[in-house]
Order: structure tokens, then C-alpha cells, then sequence
């Protein structure tokens, strides 16, 4: 049994730390960690909502990947990136990883600024930058440039998977989720556009 990379123990660790706050009720520290790394749309509106909190406009388009609704949500998104983050890893090092990560976060806190129907609505979870991770290997299945890992080591289960992935947000994407939030399925399939469309043509 190999060993999970150390990035991605830091990683589960800290969204397991920043989870805690909100999980055990410390609401005054949960708050805080909230409203500087939650992405909210109509922060990024107006050069006056920029001047509320510069951290958080800083902070929020990447942070809000770190934070959670409930433990159910964490620990799905945990698992997701503990499969498909050991695999990018191992394929391409911590820095392709880092780099996949940040701009899979960064696609979909764009996409939710863009689409987004209610501007006071915060994004938070690692699906974005999960789904990036996804598109990049996904893309390296389909086109079989080198050895890949089961199921994506044949071009047509590499596609399935991909058309699974996108069929199940576009499915179930708008299904209310815990505390009045929905689910940002279009969040998820920016990152993986951009997870896609790195690998095809950087990897």
C-alpha cells in the first residue's frame, strides 16, 4: 500500500482544520473563516464591495475551496481528492498538482462571478478544483500519450467516464444542497474544461 502524498496530507488536513469551527458550533471563529474565504459574487461587483474586506477579495476565488458545508460534504470531496490527487501527483509531481488545483478553483469561482443567478449566494467546496484534476487525466486517457492507471489506461473508458462526470453534474447539479445552497454544477464543469484543456495541450 503506497503512501498518500504529503501534499495531499496537507491539504485533507487543512480543510479538516478549517472545518472544525463550523462543525462544533465556535461560531464567532466559523464566521470568520467564512466570510473571508467563501466566494461571494456581488463582492467582485463594485469597486465599493472590493473595499468591505480587501482580504477576502484576495482570499476568496482559490479559499473557498477550503471550506465545507457539513461533514458529508467534506468527506465526499476528501475522497474525490484523494483518488484523483494521488493520481495527478504521481503522474506529474506536487507542482503540476498545485498548478491543476489553483486553476480549477480559480475556473470556477469565474464561472459562478459569471452565471451565478444570485450575487449574495457564497461558492464554497473543492469540487472546481477537483474537477480540473479530472478533465486533466480524463484528457490523458483519451488520448493514451502514456501508461494511465485503471479505469483510464483505454480511450473508450476514459471517455465514459468523462460523459458519466459530466451527465451526473448536469443531472443532479441543481439539486438544493445543505444550508439553502445549490449546487454550482457549472463550477464543477469549468474546472473541468480547464483541467481538459491544460492537459491536452501542456501535458
Amino acid at each position: 500500500m503506497t503512501t498518500l502524498p504529503k501534499v495531499l496530507q496537507w491539504l485533507a488536513g487543512l480543510m479538516l482544520l478549517l472545518h472544525l469551527p463550523r462543525a462544533f458550533g465556535w461560531d464567532s471563529v466559523a464566521q470568520i473563516i467564512f466570510s473571508h474565504l467563501a466566494f461571494v459574487p456581488l463582492r467582485f461587483q463594485g469597486v465599493e464591495y472590493l473595499a468591505v474586506s480587501p482580504l477576502a477579495s484576495i482570499l476568496s476565488p482559490i479559499g473557498y475551496s477550503l471550506i465545507h458545508g457539513d461533514w458529508l460534504h467534506l468527506f465526499v470531496n476528501l475522497a474525490m481528492l484523494v483518488a484523483f490527487g494521488k493520481v495527478v501527483v504521481t503522474l506529474f509531481g506536487i507542482r503540476i498538482f498545485i498548478l491543476l488545483y489553483i486553476l480549477g478553483a480559480l475556473a470556477g469561482s469565474s464561472s459562478d462571478l459569471m452565471i451565478a443567478q444570485d450575487a449574495q449566494r457564497p461558492l464554497i467546496g473543492a469540487s472546481a478544483a477537483i474537477s480540473a484534476l479530472i478533465g486533466a487525466i480524463t484528457c490523458l486517457g483519451m488520448t493514451q500519450t502514456r501508461p494511465m492507471p485503471r479505469p483510464f489506461d483505454s480511450r473508450i473508458r476514459s471517455r465514459q467516464f468523462l460523459f458519466v462526470w459530466i451527465g451526473i453534474n448536469l443531472l443532479f447539479g441543481l439539486i438544493p444542497y445543505a444550508a439553502n445552497m445549490a449546487i454550482a454544477w457549472y463550477a464543477h464543469l469549468a474546472g473541468l474544461a480547464v483541467g481538459y484543456i491544460y492537459a491536452r495541450f501542456r501535458l
